[in-house]
């Protein structure tokens, strides 16, 4: 986020471009803004089916023997058209505003499940779970910030070479997740707002992460013959903690589907301005003015949470004992390092290309 903040956005403000493929034309040619587009929106489809399935199953898990239990399928198409509703209708305002209360709902069931999770007598609070996790097989324990060079899964070395790749390009590259600083009034306004997420962004690790490790060793001693799938263990940890009757469930349930929702409509509404400005105003219409330009991207937000819906129904098991963000992690990893590197070689060195940019983004998968 800071290097959004000071390295990346200072130039998209100075040119004053409306899309990241706007600055790549610019600065290389457009044949790298082309291929940005097409990627970005690649991945858009990808994330966006994945966040269909985990909504859908994680929304009936919570629904389960009540008249409001819709399906997987069912779940999929509801996520899918209440999102793809207000962006259509609203634009970039109702994405920004409604984020703003998904936000605060998210932060404060994030808050309540933490809090109740700690509580439970066989976790004993945040000391306690750092015992329980001391105790168990070294291989086993969870409460470790670095883990060694040899890890197959998260090594140190990796953290600070891949990992931090990914996040610059997701952070600094990412159309849906700038496409919010581009709207500011100004450059002082976009920095003021990345900070404040990047200062919430620092309460996950104690009402996420530690509190998920807290859910694994309450599972280990109440659900003991039971398997939880990683996709479900949200909404069984809820069932488990909350307690029922007092409204908390209904604030947790509206804040897990608000953060979902969230994302989805942020990648609506970013996928509409790409194709809209960048491919379509460029290649196909260049007289088309604002209105045609509005309509155009109304259009592409309802064919992509159609498309990513089918997906999303066709592709992804509802019974997986898989993990959804592992999942999707690798395989946007296979196409966000080179956008990273075209962006950052971009900025920093005049001797980049647009032959090299090319390169970059082509190879990189």
């Amino acid at each position: 986020l800071l290097v959004l903040a000071y390295v990346f956005l200072p130039v998209f403000a100075r040119l004053r471009v409306v899309t990241l493929s706007e600055y790549l034309a610019r600065r290389y040619d457009e044949r790298a803004a082309l291929l940005y587009s097409v990627t970005t929106l690649a991945l858009i489809v990808v994330q966006m089916t994945a966040l269909l399935y985990i909504g859908s199953r994680s929304m009936n898990r919570l629904l389960e023997h009540t008249p409001l239990e819709l399906g997987y399928v069912g779940g999929v198409v509801t996520l899918a058209g209440v999102s793809a509703a207000y962006t259509i209708v609203g634009g970039m305002r109702a994405v920004v505003w409604t984020d703003v209360v998904q936000s605060v709902l998210l932060l404060g069931a994030g808050a309540v499940v933490a809090i109740a999770t700690f509580s439970q007598p066989e976790v004993g609070g945040f000391s306690g779970l750092l015992a329980l996790d001391a105790a168990l097989p070294r291989e086993e324990q969870r409460m470790h910030l670095y883990l060694p060079s040899s890890h197959p899964d998260l090594p140190w070395t990796g953290v600070f070479t891949g990992l931090l790749a990914l996040h610059v390009s997701f952070w600094g590259t990412n159309q849906y997740i700038v496409q919010r600083t581009l709207a500011a009034r100004s450059l002082a306004h976009a920095r003021a707002g990345i900070l404040v997420g990047g200062l919430l962004k620092l309460f996950v690790p104690f009402f996420s992460i530690a509190a998920g490790v807290a859910a694994a060793a309450l599972f280990r001693v109440r659900l003991a013959d039971v398997a939880v799938a990683p996709d479900e263990a949200f909404p069984v940890l809820m069932r488990l903690v909350v307690p029922a009757g007092v409204g908390l469930m209904g604030l947790v349930a509206a804040g897990l589907l608000g953060a979902i929702l969230s994302t989805i409509d942020s990648m609506l509404n970013s996928a509409g301005t790409l194709v809209a400005y960048d491919l379509y105003r460029k290649h196909w219409r260049p007289e088309a003015d604002g209105d045609e330009l509005v309509r155009v991207g109304r259009g592409v937000v309802a064919g992509l949470v159609a498309a990513a819906a089918a997906m999303a129904a066709l592709t992804w098991d509802p019974e997986s004992r898989g993990n959804f963000f592992l999942d999707v992690s690798r395989r946007i990893s296979y196409l966000t390092p080179g956008l990273m590197v075209t962006f950052v070689m971009g900025m920093v060195s005049s001797r980049a290309t647009a032959r090299g940019a090319v390169a970059a983004i082509v190879a990189a998968p």
